[in-house]
């Protein structure tokens, strides 16, 4: 992410050190809270979308932006215990609350990617509902580990044994996100986030992955919530059907679903203008009046460009 807009610091937590980037003051407000997906970090996950030129125009002239990684995951982390629990709902709560009064922050839009940010921030809202002033899922998934997780956890396993994590496993881990074919087109993209991938510390992204295979659902608790949700599908994410299981689980007239067929997870690396509008459309509605547009001419320009 831009260092002339976006600034890093670190919070200390129970368990371990928090990184943050933000831009703007978030005890003023209002404040965007980003949680990001599994096995990347902020920069990984949110960088193309907060970098973008209308993003910054039009959202984070408007909002304090404050992104936090999970532990471990921000580059060359090194303050991870192996024997310490990280990776609970609990701890990772805790490291959200941490954040928002650290910050001072009275409500905030959380914005999550993938099923980490979203099992999180749905976990938080069952719990802090007043926080809250929207919710945007993209990509999200309540999903149990599947194959892909096992096995690409077992390799991780080995990976850590023998003190290695490489190119084969990154490249897996952007394979998991982006369609195959954008990923061809975009070969020196993905290769600085493989690059980018292999940095971050492989004990955080195993703790991660045991995290995945023992969480508990909370698809029963998801229509309590009173709270207005904007919900991105990708239709080549290996999330899809989950992205449309959440959005079918929250009472009617809380959510709207914004269906991109081809895309993978990561709206926000392959084409980030598909988010701005919606975006900034869903903002308006949940009571942020003075949040303006793109106009049609320039989200065709900018979608010229990403394609």
């Amino acid at each position: 992410m831009s260092e002339k807009i976006y600034q890093t610091t670190q919070i200390e937590g129970k368990l371990s050190t928090i990184h943050i980037t933000y831009s703007g003051d978030p005890s003023t407000g209002p404040v965007l809270l980003f949680y990001h997906a599994e096995f990347l970090n902020s920069d990984l996950c949110f960088g193309p979308l907060l970098d973008h030129p209308l993003f910054k125009e039009y959202l984070a002239s408007k909002f304090a932006i404050v992104c936090i990684d999970a532990p471990g995951h921000n580059e060359n982390s090194k303050d991870i215990d192996k024997e310490e629990k990280v990776f609970s709902i609990d701890n990772l709560m805790s490291e959200v609350d941490t954040v928002v009064n650290t910050l001072g922050i009275e409500e905030f839009v959380s914005i999550s990617c993938g099923w980490l940010g979203t099992y999180l921030f749905l976990n938080y809202a069952l719990a802090n509902s007043n926080k809250f002033r929207g919710m945007v899922f993209i990509g999200g998934s309540l999903e149990a580990c599947n194959w892909f997780e096992w096995s690409t956890n077992k390799v991780l396993e080995t990976s850590i044994k023998w003190g290695f994590f490489g190119a084969w496993q990154a490249g897996k881990i952007v394979e998991r996100y982006l369609p195959s074919e954008w990923i061809e087109k975009n070969k020196s993209t993905c290769s600085k986030i493989e690059k980018k991938i292999k940095q971050l510390n492989p004990i955080a992204l195993h703790k991660c992955f045991e995290f995945c295979s023992s969480r508990l659902n909370v698809e029963k608790k998801i229509s309590s919530l009173e709270i207005l949700c904007l919900n991105y599908a990708g239709g080549l994410s290996i999330n899809y059907e989950q992205s449309l299981e959440i959005n079918s689980l929250i009472e009617t007239g809380y959510s709207s679903l914004i269906n991109l067929s081809h895309c993978g997870t990561l709206i926000t690396v392959q084409e980030p203008i598909s988010i701005i509008d919606p975006l900034c459309q869903f903002l308006k509605g949940c009571g942020f009046t003075s949040v303006k547009s793109p106009s049609i001419k320039e989200i065709k320009i900018w979608k010229a460009k990403e394609k």
